[in-house]
């Protein structure tokens, strides 16, 4: 039997290998995620992996005393030889047993901690908690939680487990927020795509942009995955959007095969824009898999000519090839290189959004976000067709109903038609329907919030999402009311409360010391909307290795400084 240490080393590498410092991490442990970490760093059977986790848990954090069986997990309150907190692996095991649970209602403690004697085969105690687990005696799972956001913070991420208001959920909170989507909300969707999404070849292909705008315009009645999807936490709600196309891309494959179950993924790939002396392009810009053992992977073009996928930056790999933006049907090119690993995909659209460069305002504009907002920049739209277009017509409408604004005339190109400059103006949407041809389009540039907070200026540590202490950014609410108030916090210390105005940067002054700072902007006594904060010292900052910085590329060379590099040629 595999011992409790090594699933305990095989989930904290699962959940951090390959994330960008700074991004939060969620413990969102499920049936799925105990497949692919047994089979990808453990060897396992994914039909064996879960029963072998929990019996390895089981094991290691349970005995029989007093002719029970209870909770030992005393032991747990340290770290292995490599200094990761040994706690996770029960904490995962707790975070499974919310997964179990009922996603239509809210949790309580009576029948959280019920699923979770179960699941462990220990007694419920006086408490209601398996008997070894009381509060209050030095026997409770919280010191495990503060030891693991300890260890993220210490390595640059962002920890998401936190206790709840004053009540039975303080506690248990720390547990259920990382519990996303539970067992039924998975099977809800999975209803959902079949009755919705199962009459038409292209809406078995949508990429994460398109199934976010898709979701959001259903309005599930279920509390628990709506207020995931709708959550004011940017973060926490692209948590969401990941976990439920992680579902879609299952089933849309098992569609495809007659229902045959596939556990491969499929990458999507979106444009990257590129202009050299007048002459507009775009490339294939593929994006890497969400929690991935790295390894080599290669593609195969439609000319059966190969190229390695090289990392790029967060999420991405590195533009491939020059592609026609709008194609009749949706591309698929073989990866080889690993099993989990099927083919990338590149969708059917008849639009595109892009965004400017995260890293260089004067860069170059691309699908650089798989969830854009479109409240805090300008952008690109790129329309299928010519200005006289259906879509074309709807953006005319867009912007004499002041929904919608952008810079000088459209860009007529060879098959399609650019759109700089474009900026939100209005939350006022609801006023005007748009004609069929253009019902995505308008959803996908409808404001999903209301407001958003950005951060800028001040001294941002290099690819860790961070600021240096001393020197913090300020902050904009980007939001269609004049007048917002802003809280920030450090821990549970109100540090200010001030009123700030719309697109007017605020000095974050009382963010210059290290640590994680809270921001909530207020309108009419409601949060509206929340990030966080990173401050660290410099001694915190992290050399990047050559494969981090930005290679341009000439002719079959690469150039980043006084560096050079030839592209490879399998």
């Amino acid at each position: 039997m595999l011992d409790y240490e090594k699933w305990n080393a095989a989930i904290i590498d699962f959940f951090t290998h390959d994330i960008r410092k700074g991004k939060s991490v969620y413990l969102t442990v499920n049936h799925k995620t105990l497949q692919d970490i047994g089979k990808s760093y453990l060897d396992l059977d994914c039909e064996l992996a879960v029963s072998k986790f929990i019996n390895a848990v089981k094991e290691k954090c349970t005995k029989y005393e007093n002719a029970q069986q209870h909770v030992c997990i005393a032991s747990l309150r340290t770290s292995d030889e490599k200094g990761k907190p040994l706690g996770v692996a029960f904490l995962s095991a707790m975070v499974l047993a919310a997964y179990q649970m009922s996603g239509k209602d809210d949790i309580d403690n009576t029948n959280y901690f019920k699923r979770l004697c179960e699941l462990l085969d220990v007694v419920q105690g006086s408490q209601g908690r398996p008997v070894g687990m009381e509060l209050y005696h030095n026997t409770d799972e919280v010191s495990l939680w503060l030891t693991w956001n300890a260890w993220l913070e210490s390595n640059g991420l962002a920890s998401t487990a936190r206790q709840g208001k004053e009540g039975p959920l303080k506690f248990l909170n720390y547990t259920i927020e990382q519990s996303l989507l539970r067992f039924d909300d998975v099977e809800f969707l999975q209803k959902v795509f079949s009755s919705h999404l199962n009459f038409h070849e292209a809406l078995r292909s949508l990429d994460e942009t398109q199934l976010r705008d898709w979701m959001l315009r259903q309005h599930f009645n279920r509390r628990h995955l709506r207020a995931g999807l709708e959550s004011l936490d940017a973060d926490r709600a692209s948590a969401f959007f990941d976990e439920a196309y992680e579902v879609y891309s299952i089933w849309s494959q098992s569609e495809e095969n007659d229902g045959e179950a596939f556990t491969s993924r499929r990458l999507n790939a979106g444009i990257q824009r590129r202009s050299f002396k007048g002459i507009v392009s775009y490339w294939l810009l593929p994006r890497r898999p969400i929690r991935w053992k790295t390894v080599q992977l290669r593609v195969r073009n439609s000319e059966g000519e190969y190229k390695t996928l090289e990392p790029y930056r967060d999420g991405l790999f590195e533009p491939l090839w020059p592609i026609e933006p709008f194609v009749d049907t949706s591309q698929s090119f073989l990866v080889e290189g690993d099993d989990a690993i099927r083919d990338i995909i590149f969708p059917k659209r008849d639009f595109w959004i892009l965004t400017p460069d995260p890293d260089d305002k004067y860069g170059l504009y691309a699908t650089w976000e798989k969830y854009p907002t479109g409240n805090e920049k300008k952008y690109l739209i790129l329309l299928k067709g010519n200005t006289d277009s259906k879509l074309s017509t709807q953006m005319r409408v867009f912007k004499e109903w002041k929904l919608l604004d952008w810079d000088g005339d459209p860009q007529v190109k060879d098959g399609w038609v650019e759109y700089h400059g474009c900026m939100v103006l209005s939350s006022a949407w609801d006023c005007i329907n748009p004609m069929p041809e253009a019902e995505e389009l308008f959803h996908s540039l409808k404001p999903k919030e209301n407001v958003t907070a950005s951060l800028s200026g001040g001294l941002k540590a290099p690819q860790q999402a961070a600021w240096l202490e001393d020197y913090p950014p300020s902050l904009i609410v980007h939001g269609f009311e004049k007048e917002f108030e802003v809280i920030v916090r450090l821990g549970n210390n109100e540090l200010i409360k001030e009123k700030v105005y719309a697109q007017n940067p605020f000095i974050l002054s009382v963010c210059k010391d290290s640590g994680m700072y809270n921001i909530e902007v207020i309108w009419n006594k409601k949060i509206v909307a929340n990030r966080s904060l990173k401050v660290i010292s410099w001694d915190e900052i992290s050399a990047n290795s050559i494969d981090c910085l930005k290679w341009v590329e000439i002719g079959k060379k690469k150039i980043c400084g006084p560096l050079i590099k030839y592209e490879e040629v399998p």
